[in-house]
């Protein structure tokens, strides 16, 4: 028998998960019947985002939305944010790009369902790795610049959808947006795995968050169109939680 050279490493944990996903899949045990029983999300367009029909065009002429839809967290009010919890004012609030509002939600969610308070991660070693690719909230605010909100480059900047959550958690180590379209959760928890390896860190918070707002992004995508706009594809904020666990299983 051949014996590999590689190194024996620890085990990681999974120690808490939080998420808003289309069809109302707002939780772990919710996402399991979901997947278990084989749904498909629906890709209606909810009215509170923009108007379909005056942008959908079948005939896929150029300059037109030709997908018939895409997967909405319809359920989701992503105007209904709790500022004065996150300690953060009004005009700031205001200026927010939606996937920061709902990233910090969540993982607190996720904090909560581990039992993890703000006290026992406060000034620790915990690096905060998350996943975006759509910038709507830019491109909407980007239409009439007499009309923005003061902070504006700081409520739609990708890279402060980390920088959010390691701030308003006080934990003390890397912090990263990162962008690598579909692989990009994947990429976070390749990140975090490889810094709890080192032991650079005691623990890594992943999360991953696009929301769509605006037709921009959905016109003239070219060959990324789908025929039938039925993919289970999630508009999702993902959020888990890892840990060492030496010699022991995630359960």
């Amino acid at each position: 028998m051949v014996k590999s050279n590689q190194p024996q490493q620890e085990l990681i944990v999974i120690v808490s998960f939080a998420c808003r996903l289309s069809e109302g899949n707002s939780s772990s045990q919710k996402l399991w019947d979901f997947l278990e029983q084989e749904d498909v999300a629906s890709s209606a367009m909810p009215e509170t985002r923009f108007n379909f029909e005056g942008h959908y065009d079948e005939s896929h002429k150029s300059k037109t939305m030709c997908q018939s839809g895409e997967m909405f967290l319809g359920d989701v009010d992503l105007t209904d944010f709790d500022a004065e919890f996150f300690e953060i004012d009004e005009d700031e609030a205001a200026a927010m790009n939606s996937n920061q509002r709902q990233m910090l939600e969540v993982v607190f969610e996720g904090l909560e369902n581990a039992g993890i308070s703000l006290k026992k991660l406060n000034n620790r070693p915990v690096s905060c790795f998350v996943e975006s690719y759509s910038f709507d909230y830019a491109d909407m605010q980007a239409r009439d610049s007499h009309d923005r909100p003061s902070n504006n480059a700081i409520g739609i900047g990708r890279i402060i959808l980390a920088n959010r959550l390691s701030h308003f958690l006080n934990i003390k180590r890397s912090s990263v947006t990162l962008d690598t379209a579909c692989s990009g959760s994947l990429q976070a928890l390749d990140f975090a795995s490889r810094y709890l390896q080192s032991r650079d860190v005691d623990a890594a918070i992943i999360a991953a968050s696009n929301l769509y707002m605006s037709s921009e992004h959905v016109i003239d995508q070219g060959s990324l169109n789908s025929a039938h706009s039925m993919s289970l594809k999630f508009s999702s904020n993902v959020f888990l939680f890892l840990d060492y666990a030496r010699g022991k299983k995630c359960s």
